[in-house]
């Protein structure tokens, strides 16, 4: 998965951000969970929180596309939103019940002074890629729903598909052209 990238250089995590993972079960018990795209195998000390999940890869392989950069190796790719990682989730488990894989939803933090990049995947998904997360806990049943906007604090409709955050703080922050009209 690739991050097409807001800023060219990365930036650096003031406080812990709330981020989302999506990884398939695997059978192996020292390493209970896999990345859905490159496979990489993950420690049970990582995902019960007692280690954290560094990126691997080459971080200065990025390339130009526009106006954009995209940032593919040495980073840790997550969703912005619940309501992203929730989807990409449910797709990953329909296409893969026929081979009996199973996908599950991790909340995770890109933890406070961690270089990081703010974005879209290729299918323009609110994204980040950061050289490290933090696995806080497996998201139960994928029903948790977050109540109140991550930015103004007002409470979310459940039939919200804008995420963790109101329309209004979702449409300032992914469409700020259009506020202007």
């Amino acid at each position: 998965m690739c991050l097409n990238a807001k800023n060219i250089e990365p930036n650096i995590a003031e406080k812990d951000i709330i981020c989302f993972k999506v990884l398939e079960e695997n059978e192996d018990k020292n390493y209970p969970y896999r990345t859905p795209y490159k496979e990489t195998l993950i420690e049970k000390e990582v995902i019960n929180g007692t280690k954290g999940f560094i990126g691997e890869g080459d971080r200065n392989n990025k390339s130009f596309l526009f106006s954009r950069i995209l940032v593919s190796e040495g980073y840790i790719h997550t969703f912005k939103n619940y309501a992203v990682a929730f989807s990409e989730c449910k797709v990953l488990n329909e296409a893969g019940r026929k081979y009996g894989f199973k996908y599950r939803i991790f909340k995770c933090i890109i933890p406070v002074n961690t270089k990081y990049y703010e974005g879209f995947d290729n299918i323009m998904r609110p994204s980040y890629a950061s050289e490290k997360i933090k696995f806080v806990k497996e998201m139960s049943n994928m029903e948790e729903k977050v109540k109140r906007c991550e930015y103004c604090g007002k409470e979310i409709e459940d039939s919200n598909d804008t995420g963790s955050l109101c329309y209004r703080c979702y449409m300032k922050e992914y469409y700020p052209e259009e506020q202007d009209l």
